[in-house]
């Protein structure tokens, strides 16, 4: 199993995923998106709360931009508070 580590500061509207920098989101309804880069690839993220905002879906794309090619990665998420 693998962990990913999202922490969401709601104040400054920032996002920190694993060991990364934090990114500006923003949201619409039971969605928050935001983008980050390195070098080659920009990753698309959306994250779906769920109604009791208790559990969510991390859908991440992630775009090459030396190949073009596109990869989706999927995560079921457990919200802690």
């Amino acid at each position: 199993m693998q962990n990913l580590y999202v922490i969401f500061d709601q104040t400054e509207k920032k996002v920190v995923t694993g060991r990364g920098n934090p990114n500006k989101y923003w949201t619409e309804g039971n969605y928050i998106f935001w983008v980050s880069a390195d070098d080659v690839t920009v990753y698309e993220y959306t994250f779906e709360n769920s109604y009791n905002k208790l559990s969510g879906k991390l859908k991440i794309k992630s775009h090459n931009l030396v190949t073009s090619q596109n990869n989706w990665l999927d995560y079921k998420c457990a919200v802690n508070q």
